[in-house]
């Protein structure tokens, strides 16, 4: 406490407002007699024959000085009776023990009340709270190693399953053109030679020809369809086979569905749907089975039978005790197929 502050203080006893005392061992207010004397104006024993007003200034500071020394003395009594009655407290002595069971420990105690009781119900849910402000940015990570960012993809969005769609020179709506071409696979009389179809382009690049037939070789022809018996491709029968080969825009898996004209669930995207169709079951070479769409064309200008990979319709053969199940298959009946992408 500054001396300064005293001042005021003073002034207030002076006015009867409040006034400085201390405890006798009687515990009644006792007054200084030398302070109230010098509040009341009179003659200070001390200093016989003065009134207020013949003290000099030092004198009075002297005074103020005593008095606060009274007073920080008085708070540090203070401090440590509270001192000591935090401490029992805390350990819990000279404290009356409630109806809580402690199990050894010693909760603290309010007006002989205990603090820790089992906790009751829970009482009702309070109205949500104003929002907080907005918290500080995180640190940036330290420890993490450093991974090093991907490759970007160049078409975006626009990649997607590639297929081929046997028997046209053009994509669905939902798909883009990669390019278009011609079918093409193994002759159906030679016994070796590649199993596949394949969708070869209108403009081959070719590097470094040998000029002549070699016998050493594999051989790949054009493709016909055989399709005289099947009314749906009938009109195409010994004509060549055109194909294309198309990107699915944003969707990356592919499914040809066979013995199906429609996909498995509406997530999915129908490419087209068409017949089930390869070679000729009584040749010595095996070939893949391929969707050839419901509305195939033909190779402008080609019409006669040639030399060539051959494509037949494909039915199912069902019996009563293996194989395919008699029933949902109809012994005899062309299967039918799906392109679908998702």
């Amino acid at each position: 406490m500054e001396l300064c502050h005293l001042i005021p203080f003073l002034l207030l006893m002076k006015r009867g407002s409040c006034e400085v005392s201390h405890l006798g061992r009687d515990g009644e207010k006792q007054i200084p007699q030398t302070f109230n004397d010098f509040l009341e104006g009179k003659q200070i024993n001390d200093h016989p024959g003065k009134d207020v007003g013949q003290f000099t200034s030092d004198q009075v500071v002297e005074m103020i000085s005593n008095l606060h020394k009274t007073v920080q003395e008085l708070q540090k009594k203070l401090d440590e009776k509270e001192e000591v009655t935090r401490h029992r407290r805390d350990t819990g002595q000279g404290i009356p023990q409630g109806d809580c069971p402690t199990n050894g420990y010693v909760p603290p105690f309010y007006i002989g009340q205990c603090l820790q009781c089992p906790p009751g119900p829970p009482g009702p849910e309070g109205p949500p709270g104003s929002q907080g402000e907005r918290g500080r940015d995180g640190r940036d990570g330290r420890d993490a190693q450093h991974q090093p960012e991907g490759i970007q993809n160049p078409l975006g969005n626009q990649s997607g399953a590639i297929y081929v769609r046997w028997g046209r020179t053009d994509c669905p709506s939902s798909s883009l053109l990669v390019y278009n071409g011609v079918a093409a696979g193994e002759d159906h009389a030679n016994n070796g030679g590649g199993g596949n179809f394949l969708c070869l382009p209108q403009e081959p690049i070719f590097d470094q020809p040998v000029a002549g037939v070699d016998r050493l070789r594999g051989y790949i022809f054009g493709m016909e369809y055989e399709t005289s018996t099947f009314q749906p491709y009938s009109h195409l029968h010994d004509t060549e086979v055109p194909c294309c080969v198309c990107r699915a825009i944003s969707r990356q898996g592919l499914l040809m569905v066979p013995a199906r004209n429609i996909c498995p669930g509406p997530e999915w995207t129908m490419e087209y749907h068409g017949h089930l169709m390869t070679e000729y079951f009584g040749r010595n070479s095996r070939k893949e089975f391929i969707c050839v769409d419901r509305n195939a064309v033909s190779v402008p200008g080609t019409s006669a039978s040639v030399t060539a990979s051959l494509l037949y319709p494909v039915e199912s053969r069902c019996v009563s005790n293996g194989g395919l199940p008699c029933g949902p298959y109809v012994n005899g009946y062309e299967l039918t197929c799906a392109v679908c992408t998702i």
